[in-house]
């Protein structure tokens, strides 16, 4: 891994309906603002990056999804591997990801990226296999599986199957924890966050965008600072690499959603409101 370090976005969405110049103006916008923030040449010396999930039933190939030119002064190219592109404007460059999100049988998320886990077909969405098999197979497959906060995900009947994957085995989950700029900032912080931060299991922090209108200006604006330049060519395979035994306590950047603001987007989503 060159030296350096990577402004990371793990938990980014390409919805349908978001506006791939926008968002890929804003992304690079939010990124390049929280690494001045990391003190002198903070901008100059940090490599951009989201790792963008496809949902179920969507296209997963970046390639398709961000097109060769998609205007405002952006080109799109192959970053050397299966799927990861480089977006560049002058000098601006940002590196984009694959990876899917999947449901498990429990209806708990995953995000993995590297490999292809699921062994089973999709129905409605939901692949048939637990949380355990998931993981266990992106290990296999030396692939990285993250779990990320959602409301409610994390409680009742769903917190027990994450606290006894992540909390008792720790870092030989072979899982990650995601933390979300969904996650209110005045509240409480999750019980399985600070137990699995005392279990040694290793995080991953993301703006999770919400399939609504103008939320593609949230992307690139919560995320983890890592140790190591990925570089533009084979980036996944270096961020597999660098993730292989968990980032630890990784440092992060950007900001939470309030409770208000938290409520206000849970609502939109549940109403279907724009």
């Amino acid at each position: 891994m060159p030296a350096g370090r990577t402004l990371l976005d793990a938990h980014a969405h390409l919805h349908d309906g978001f506006d791939v110049v926008r968002l890929l103006e804003r992304a690079h916008a939010n990124l390049s603002a929280a690494a001045r923030t990391l003190g002198p040449a903070g901008e100059a010396g940090s490599v951009l990056a989201l790792l963008v999930a496809a949902l179920p039933g969507s296209n997963a190939d970046l390639r398709v999804r961000v097109r060769a030119d998609p205007g405002g002064g952006w080109t799109v190219r192959p970053a050397g591997e299966a799927g990861s592109v480089l977006a560049v404007r002058g000098e601006d460059r940002l590196l984009l990801l694959p990876a899917r999100q999947l449901a498990t049988r429990e209806g708990l998320e995953v995000l993995v990226a590297g490999a292809d886990p699921s062994g089973e077909p999709e129905a409605g969405g939901r692949v048939e296999a637990s949380l355990a098999r998931i993981v266990s197979r992106t290990s296999a497959g030396r692939g990285l599986a993250v779990v990320p906060w959602g409301f409610g995900k994390w409680w009742g009947r769903r917190g027990r199957v994450l606290r006894d994957l992540v909390v008792r085995r720790g870092r030989e989950s072979g899982v990650l924890l995601g933390d979300s700029a969904l996650r209110p900032w005045g509240l409480p912080g999750a019980r399985v966050l600070r137990r699995a931060r005392r279990a040694g299991v290793g995080f991953l922090c993301g703006s999770d965008p919400l399939p609504l209108p103008g939320q593609e200006a949230r992307v690139g604006g919560f995320g983890s600072v890592l140790s190591g330049a990925l570089p533009e060519e084979r980036p996944l395979r270096a961020l597999l690499a660098l993730t292989a035994d968990g980032p630890g306590e990784c440092a992060r950047f950007g900001r939470r959603s309030s409770p208000a603001e938290a409520l206000a987007l849970q609502l939109r989503l549940r109403s279907g409101a724009g």
